[in-house]
């Protein structure tokens, strides 16, 4: 049983879920495993939902906005289940031959079991009691100009209660082996009354303030008694229970004040969630978090389904484990992203979205690790006259994240009029590719001009800027002062990753190895996916005699990124020096062997530093 909490997010859902508001959910939670799961570097719901349910990055399964235009180019519409080049997990399923019901997931997810001729007799019922209570108490102190936002709160808690009662009765119905279920009135609502949880900003009107104050706590209350009415109809089937949603909620933001500036430290990309309990389900499935395309996979593995070809997601339960062959070399899927050979000639709506399109497939490439490609991707728009400073900026960053630090170089020498809102942008790219040439002193100058400047105009430092300090820091061998500004970016924003990366490379090189694992383990609670750092954290623990432990962490290492050369050496230091196993030593540095000469080909003969 999978059920979609669009935007639930863990800050928001722990404090109710502490004081028991919501005892469906925390039963889950309690009789399971729950986590983190990293969101896709897009915000849309849809495209967030499709890397989840296709288990794919959105470059290959085409999702890569809500919207896509005509083929004539003059207009724009929602996205729909055709414009998919990949399956959803019930249609997998499907195709296995298990019976599926799925109900709320949207045009470009597409429904299953609600349009069937056997099911033509289900209807919505028109039931919203928990609703219009809530309505009824808010109404008894509210001012009458309120009465829209307590009309749209009304409407939302209404449509997740025709869903959840929908979604019962096709379950009692029909015959099922999987049942999915999207409430996407949660996420709307939230957006719209997260402003309204104490401690509320001071911008949100007093009486609205009184007036909604416990509208939160209605919502959450009321939706996880639906999940416990569609959890009971699974009584007696020993069912596994699938909480997710693939965003979070970008709480912040939400509370910032609509008329400033945007808040510095607004995650772009909030962790949404995952609790899953059932058979198979072990303690540490989720010690570090996952990935949203993990739960594919994952339902799939519950219920006994091989994944089709080119999912990237793993399973979280009932996973393989690896041993140690090279996985092959993926490559990403061309042509999934919308080309037109005049897009200069576009309408202003369709031409819009083909620029967010053409972005939005950058960063899923990017995301999944095909830099140059994402790179290629805005050059395009570049090409086509389309990239602004944003755009330009963001592909210098990704030339330099793919190595190429010369192109990088000389396309930011290039750039000419950088708005204000881009210079603490432009500096840290600047920084960053001073440290890449190993100047790590003209690094520091440029971030000390940046932080002068930032000082008058009565700025204050981002996080990234005491992180690029202390890169620059540990690379001229001045620890201590790198671990200050780590901990100077993490008293910024506790869950900014990159300052526990940076913080457990720091402690590894002072050799404070324990300590260095346990940033490292925060890092990876906040991104599962980064081999670098599973291979940071498998060192440390092999210079601390946990030959074991540090084995497992390379091995995910080496599943993440099958070409990481130092993790297969380490792989055969530690089973050759520690565990005294010569053939798995030799299986190692044979795999190690092989990544490099496939690096080396793949760079056309050139040879480079192995990290």
């Amino acid at each position: 049983m999978l059920i979609g909490l669009d935007g639930a997010d863990w800050r928001l859902l722990t404090p109710y879920l502490e004081c028991g508001l919501m005892p469906n959910l925390a039963s889950v939670v309690a009789q399971g495993v729950s986590g983190r799961l990293a969101a896709p570097p897009i915000p849309h719901m849809a495209v967030a939902w499709a890397c989840a349910l296709t288990g794919m990055h959105a470059h290959d399964h085409g999702v890569l906005d809500a919207e896509v235009p005509w083929d004539d180019g003059c207009a724009v519409r929602p996205a729909e289940a055709a414009d998919r080049h990949a399956p959803v997990v019930w249609e997998v399923a499907q195709q296995a031959g298990i019976d599926c019901v799925a109900l709320g997931w949207g045009s470009a997810i597409g429904d299953c079991g609600v349009g069937d001729p056997h099911s033509a007799a289900v209807t919505s019922p028109d039931r919203c009691g928990g609703a219009d209570g809530v309505a009824s108490r808010i109404d008894a102190a509210l001012d009458p100009r309120d009465r829209p936002l307590r009309d749209r709160l009304h409407d939302l808690l209404c449509e997740s209660e025709r869903t959840a009662h929908q979604a019962m009765e096709l379950m009692r119905s029909m015959p099922w082996r999987l049942a999915a279920v999207r409430f996407a009135g949660f996420g709307a609502a939230v957006n719209d009354y997260v402003r309204f949880v104490e401690p509320v900003p001071s911008w949100v009107l007093p009486r609205r303030a009184a007036g909604f104050g416990r509208a939160i706590e209605d919502v959450l209350r009321l939706h996880d008694q639906w999940i416990g009415q569609i959890i009971a109809r699974a009584a007696g089937r020993r069912a596994s229970v699938v909480i997710a949603s693939p965003r979070g909620t970008p709480i912040d933001l939400l509370k910032a004040n609509p008329s400033g500036a945007r808040p510095a430290q607004a995650p772009s990309r909030p962790h949404g969630i995952i609790a899953l309990a059932g058979p198979g389900v072990h303690r540490d499935s989720l010690a570090f978090g996952r990935a949203a395309i993990d739960l594919c996979p994952t339902v799939l593995a519950l219920l006994g389904c091989a994944c089709p070809a080119g999912v990237s997601g793993r399973a979280i339960v009932g996973g393989d484990r690896h041993d140690g062959a090279a996985a092959p070399a993926r490559q990403p899927r061309a042509g999934v992203a919308q080309r037109h050979a005049r897009i200069a000639s576009l309408a202003g709506d369709a031409k819009a979205l083909v620029v967010r399109r053409e972005c939005a497939c950058a960063e899923s490439l990017a995301d999944a690790g095909f830099l140059v490609e994402a790179a290629d991707a805005l050059q395009r728009l570049a090409d086509a006259g389309l990239a602004d400073c944003r755009v330009s900026l963001r592909r210098i960053a990704l030339l330099r994240d793919a190595g190429r630090v010369e192109a990088a170089r000389a396309a930011l020498d290039s750039c000419s009029a950088v708005p204000d809102d881009m210079l603490e942008t432009y500096a840290m790219l600047d920084a960053s590719l001073h440290a890449a040439c190993e100047r790590h002193r003209d690094a520091l100058d440029a971030l000390k001009r940046e932080q002068e400047r930032q000082h008058a105009q009565g700025g204050v430092n981002g996080p990234w800027l005491h992180v690029a300090f202390a890169r620059s820091q540990r690379a001229l061998g001045t620890l201590v002062d790198a671990e200050r500004s780590c901990d100077r970016a993490i008293e910024l924003d506790p869950e900014y990753r990159d300052a526990h990366v940076e913080r457990a490379r720091a402690l590894f090189s002072a050799e404070r190895y324990q300590d260095a694992v346990e940033s490292g383990r925060h890092a990876l609670s906040l991104a599962y996916f980064d081999p670098h750092t599973h291979l940071l954290v498998g060192t440390a623990l092999a210079a601390l005699a946990r030959p074991h432990d540090a084995v497992a962490q390379l091995l995910i290492a080496v599943e993440q990124d099958p070409g990481l050369v130092a993790a297969y050496r380490r792989l055969a230091a530690v089973h050759l020096r520690q565990l005294g196993d010569v053939t798995a030593a030799r299986t190692f540095a044979a795999r190690a062997a092989e990544a490099r000469a496939a690096t080396v080909r793949s760079q056309g003969g050139q040879s480079s530093p192995v990290t």
